[in-house]
């Protein structure tokens, strides 16, 4: 040692006479001695300007003290390399406080695991009664019973279906909090599996006079490997939340792909939705994707979405097989975005539909429907099938379009109608077009038969 100061002596516990004799390996912990040696020899070899680490130093009386040392080398007049200057600060009290967090946090995880794998296991001690006292009052519910005697069993069921999925979500949200959650690939049908979902929160959509509309892509394919129950799950919370938050026009949901490169596990593709027509406040807009978060933390808001970690096991589909969520403003509302990794599957083909394309093909086809986005998806979906769409949005429109294809002599084969229109609604609409002799023969051209035919394989969509 060339010089030194005051604090550094007070920093190791030596004076100046001793130091002057002893050099900085002297009082380095063996454990960190290598990694400064190799700092040093490469600082003095001119290969670094200078260097950094946090190290301990053993002090005279024994104990043990962190520093944090920069080191600077120092060169001579033709630029070989001379000496270095030392910074050293003592981090010692910085050090226990992390060594107390870090115990801390390890205390804290230790009990959280066994919070969660004590839940899991509660969960599963008790769906199996649950199911038991499910299958027995299923099996009660099939012989003779008495009126009363059926109706308190179907209280009975219902109940313990309610419980039984209180419990499923239970173990749901622990799995997820170990990042234990699994999912279980198979084949599923993609617009069944939407058809099917929306259809059990139409009702919901209904008591609140919004539209609530799927539009899934042409050429997005159907026949899919994923989990559907899960894709189940997140659909009813996502969707649920947009007709809750949502007061009036519209709640939508898209299915596009978003096809990446092709890998040995496949191809993937992405759905989207839903769209609605509420805006969250923006300070509450971030914080619906944190895991269990809600808009507000009273107990009627559903919880919104949990994005699982890295750990968690996904079905196979795209070149990482990680899910992925976004919102964006949509014009009057806004959109929530969610990725699904799934793969096109390999042994179950899509529904031959070549048969019924013939019978339909250049078929003219009146949409009548007061909202927009119904109307696009019907056009979309009836050109599908290769048919000639032609859409309006009220009965005096659709009236004009039918006496003017009568005009033009290519009157209407098939007429969709939305039942429940503002003025005159679809009911209303066919009374009126089968009043006409002109036009009810018209919209019967194609035999009830053959139209029965053609969608019953039907276009999934």
């Amino acid at each position: 040692m060339l010089r030194l100061n005051e604090r550094y002596c007070e920093i190791v516990g030596y004076t100046r006479e001793e130091l002057v004799h002893e050099s900085f390996q002297d009082f380095t912990h063996p454990e960190d001695l290598v990694a400064e040696l190799l700092n040093y020899s490469r600082l003095m070899r001119g290969e670094l300007s200078s260097c950094s680490m946090e190290k301990r130093y053993i002090r005279k009386d024994g104990s043990l003290i962190w520093i944090d040392v920069s080191l600077s080398l120092q060169r001579d007049a033709v630029g070989q390399p001379e000496y270095a200057i030392a910074m050293l600060q003592d981090i010692s009290g910085r050090k226990r406080l992390e060594g107390e967090l870090r115990q801390a946090k390890d205390s804290a995880e230790a009990a959280n695991r066994a919070k969660d794998e004590f839940l899991a296991n509660v969960s599963h001690e008790i769906r199996t009664p649950m199911n038991a006292i499910i299958g027995m009052t299923e099996l009660t519910l099939d012989t003779r019973l008495s009126d009363d005697q059926r109706q308190c069993l179907e209280t009975v069921k219902s109940a313990a279906d309610n419980l039984l999925c209180i419990i499923n979500d239970l173990l749901d949200f622990s799995k997820i909090a170990a990042g234990k959650l699994e999912l279980d690939p198979a084949d599923f049908s993609l617009r069944t599996t939407l058809g099917e979902t929306l259809r059990a929160l139409a009702v919901r959509a209904h008591a609140k006079e919004l539209e609530l509309a799927c539009h899934v892509q042409p050429g997005v394919p159907d026949a899919l490997i994923g989990d559907a129950g899960r894709l189940r799950q997140v659909m009813l919370n996502l969707v649920g939340n947009a007709i809750k938050f949502t007061n009036d026009g519209e709640v939508v949901v898209r299915g596009g792909s978003r096809r990446r490169p092709r890998s040995r596990r496949g191809g993937c593709l992405a759905l989207h939705g839903p769209r609605h027509r509420h805006r969250h406040p923006a300070r509450q807009a971030e914080s619906i994707f944190q895991a269990f978060e809600q808009e507000d933390t009273s107990t009627t808001r559903k919880i919104r979405r949990h994005r699982p970690g890295p750990d968690d096991r996904r079905p196979p589909g795209g070149p990482d097989g990680r899910g992925d969520h976004g919102r964006e403003r949509a014009g009057p509302g806004e959109q929530l975005r969610l990725h699904g990794a799934v793969r096109a599957s390999a042994t179950r083909r899509e529904s031959s539909d070549a048969g019924s394309r013939v019978l339909l093909r250049d078929l003219t086809v009146l949409i009548v429907d007061d909202n927009a986005t119904n109307r696009h998806i019907l056009s979309e979906w009836v050109h599908g099938w290769q048919m000639v769409p032609t859409a309006v949005g009220d009965a005096a429109a659709a009236m004009d379009a039918l006496w003017h294809g009568i005009a033009l002599n290519r009157p209407y084969a098939l007429v969709l109608l939305d039942a429940y229109m503002p003025g005159t609604s679809g009911l209303a609409l066919a009374a009126m077009i089968r009043e006409r002799a002109e036009l009810s023969a018209t919209a019967s051209s194609s035999s009830p038969r053959e139209i029965s035919t053609a969608f019953g394989s039907g276009p999934a969509s």
